[in-house]
């Protein structure tokens, strides 16, 4: 508990003041991200899908991709991803952290583009519990990663490459499919 209670004062605090800088919502976002990042990378046994996925992960690894694709409930766009990483290591923390990096570039990005207060937003995104939620409701923060970078394109009326976005998302958490 007490490292979330230095990023968010840390986070917080800190944004204040470096965000008046020149360069300074950059560098906050990205000293932000990093921050989160590696929270979220080197966690251990955090929320209930962590154990989870850890057995998914480890089950894949005697499987064929054929006996995945055919049997495998969960979304075919997080566990292939699964499957391909425990083909090369036996070690599924490697897993969380490049879910983790996929996580919060996606919110780390949509902050920078679209906050005029990055450090309000990380307040929030800790304050409101998103970032806990982000280490155990993966696929689901997954696709709303993928669903932030779509929004652009509604603003821009493409609604083609919006729907194209969607359904990848959805390969993550079937629940993306009520942006449609």
């Amino acid at each position: 508990m007490v490292t979330y209670w230095l990023l968010l004062i840390g986070l917080t605090l800190g944004g204040y003041f470096i965000c008046k800088l020149k360069c300074g919502r950059l560098i906050y976002c990205i000293a932000a991200g990093i921050a989160l990042f590696i929270v979220a990378a080197i966690r251990a046994h955090v929320g209930y899908d962590y154990n989870l996925y850890g057995s998914v992960f480890m089950n894949n690894m005697t499987r064929s991709m054929e006996d995945i694709l055919s049997g495998e409930r969960m979304e075919k766009g997080f566990i292939i991803p699964f499957k391909l990483i425990s083909d090369v290591t036996s070690d599924y923390q490697v897993m969380f952290v490049i879910i983790a990096l996929i996580i919060t570039a996606a919110v780390m990005l949509y902050i920078y583009f679209y906050s005029e207060k990055p450090y309000l937003s990380i307040f929030f995104f800790l304050t409101f519990g998103l970032f806990f939620n982000s280490m155990d409701f993966m696929r689901q923060m997954i696709a709303a990663g993928v669903i932030l970078y779509a929004l652009q394109f509604v603003k821009k009326k493409q609604f083609i490459r919006f729907l194209a976005l969607v359904l990848i998302a959805s390969a993550f958490h079937v629940s993306a499919l009520i942006m449609i």
